[in-house]
């Protein structure tokens, strides 16, 4: 089975035949009691059967396409992964002169860090007396990113999930936090939908102090049309310790029904998807 449907289909389907088996099961007897065996049943209890039959197999079959279009999506993951693991592969074999060249860019960097420069010419070490107080005044760029996304409460007869969110500042303290939730959701057929958006998670300027973690929960619609991921657009703004403002537009996603909670960054597809999606809306 290569063709799928969307879940509104199935669940129209359902509806229609749960109110036909209700008009059945109250127009009449099902059972004739002077009768023995299967004859018991009136035609009308026989028809509810089928119907009640039907429901069973119409609510397979929509499990049943759920979960191909549950496999179609981790094959577009597993062939994406496999694209990068090949482009790894492929710089690995690129030769012995490209290792050495990043070798030799990674000591720059490090000695640029430490105030100095490799002169090729000369073949000296030099001090970049500039280049100190430059990094000093400025200071190193902070790098604010969402470090875990759990499901803490999914009980089932609640309408919601109260999601557990950690965001840290690597590098540098972050000032001036104006920081923002977008909540999308891709469905089984890979749409994209807007579940929430705009939520504030931390009141606007507060500071985050360097490798400071914090944390915070939110409750989001729990996912009645089968969404197979929920995507966190982590949006906003943030200073340096100089005032510079830094944009902040990044995307995590979260699998829902499942034993153990799946928090990661997004592949490419993933991106392409909702960047589209975001294009358009």
């Amino acid at each position: 089975m290569n063709y799928t449907f969307e879940n509104y289909v199935f669940s129209i389907t359902i509806v229609v035949l749960t109110i036909w088996l209700t008009f059945v099961t109250s127009k009449g007897g099902l059972t004739d009691n002077r009768l023995k065996g299967f004859k018991v049943l009136t035609k009308r209890g026989k028809r509810g059967i089928a119907i009640g039959v039907l429901i069973v197999i119409i609510m397979c079959l929509q499990e049943w396409n759920n979960k191909i279009v549950s496999d179609k999506i981790d094959d577009i993951l597993r062939t994406e992964q496999q694209s990068r693991f090949n482009e790894v592969s492929k710089g690995i074999n690129s030769g012995v002169e490209k290792s050495t060249q990043q070798l030799f860019e990674n000591l720059s960097v490090a000695f640029k860090k430490q105030g100095l420069q490799y002169d090729t010419i000369k073949n000296q070490v030099l001090k970049l007396r500039d280049s100190i107080k430059t990094t000093i005044i400025n200071g190193e760029p902070p790098l604010i990113a969402v470090t875990n996304l759990q499901i803490i409460d999914s009980t089932y007869f609640k309408k919601t999930y109260k999601i557990e969110y950690n965001i840290t500042s690597y590098n540098a303290a972050s000032y001036d936090v104006d920081l923002e939730f977008d909540i999308l959701a891709f469905t089984p057929n890979s749409n994209v939908l807007t579940v929430k958006k705009n939520i504030n998670i931390f009141y606007k300027g507060q500071s985050i102090n360097k490798d400071q973690l914090l944390s915070n929960t939110i409750d989001i619609p729990k996912d009645s049309s089968f969404y197979s991921l929920y995507a966190f657009r982590l949006k906003g703004s943030i200073r340096k310790s100089d005032n510079t403002k830094i944009l902040i537009d990044k995307f995590y996603l979260l699998k829902p029904r499942v034993k153990k909670n799946y928090f990661q960054l997004p592949v490419q597809v993933h991106e392409n998807y909702l960047r589209a999606y975001l294009a358009k809306n």
